[in-house]
């Protein structure tokens, strides 16, 4: 992709994140949200989105649907290790108390991974380790048992940060805080920017106050942010080598598709 796609996708994601508040949340599917960008616009005849794939589905291959087949071997995790768990699929993420060697037999510090169980198999888990795969962050996948049921679990590498909403200057600054998460918005899009840019895959919920955002504070001022939890329902599929829309169709669109899912 061009400088100039990239600016266009920092600015959609701008867009998305701020017509879609965390306290104001709409449930979309991710099928619908793509449906819905890339639809006609109200009495207009292009496509509003012709780069975005539609359905996640839709990119899915016969390998991408095997990365569950193979039970995951070496799990160690700390009993007391649950961290929180948002998203519809997730059941739960877990830090690792013995360094892991993967199926391809490679090892990693405990330290740097961290163990993510779906709810159950299926197409969203099967895109979520597509996507850590495209943006470099998938180690390892598989079936583990979870109080004797089986479930698909990805291991994926761990992000430094936290939560701004957890943070001890955040929280003991609520005059400073409206600027944090605008800044942690910013540095969120960016970034989200830069990956489409690199690997294709678009990630839209930048939300500053949620854990999806991780963020470094250093002396009351957001220094870097890292994007985490690569779910389905949080990206969006990039096609390649397709027409990008204009920022003036692309924020037409979203607010009528805003308008609609709000009834």
């Amino acid at each position: 992709m061009t400088p100039s796609i990239r600016s266009i996708l920092l600015f959609s994601c701008t867009a998305l994140s701020t017509l879609w508040p965390i306290a104001d949340a709409v449930p979309v599917s991710p099928v619908a949200l793509g449906a819905s960008i890339v639809s006609q616009r109200p009495g207009g005849k292009d496509p509003v989105a012709p780069w975005v794939v539609e359905d996640f589905r839709a990119v899915l291959t016969k390998e991408d649907k095997q990365v569950f087949a193979q039970p995951l071997v070496g799990v160690q995790i700390e009993s007391t290790s649950k961290l929180p768990s948002l998203g519809a699929n997730n059941d739960g993420l877990y830090r690792f108390s013995q360094d892991y060697i993967n199926h391809a037999g490679e090892t990693f510090k405990k330290d740097d991974i961290i163990l993510k169980v779906l709810k159950s198999f299926g197409d969203e888990g099967f895109a979520e380790v597509k996507a850590l795969k495209k943006v470099g962050e998938w180690v390892d996948s598989g079936s583990l048992a979870i109080s004797g049921v089986s479930k698909p679990a990805i291991v994926m590498k761990a992000r430094p940060g936290e939560a701004l909403v957890f943070n001890a200057y955040y929280k003991d600054h609520p005059d400073k805080q409206k600027e944090m998460a605008k800044v942690a918005k910013e540095k969120g899009c960016e970034k989200a920017a830069k990956i489409a840019t690199d690997s294709n895959v678009f990630y839209w919920d930048v939300s500053p106050v949620s854990e999806n955002v991780l963020v470094d504070v250093k002396e009351g001022a957001i220094a870097s942010v890292e994007l985490v939890s690569w779910g389905s329902s949080s990206i969006i599929f990039v096609q390649e080598g397709k027409e990008k829309p204009s920022e003036a169709s692309f924020v037409s669109a979203l607010v009528f598709v805003r308008t609609a899912t709000d009834g």
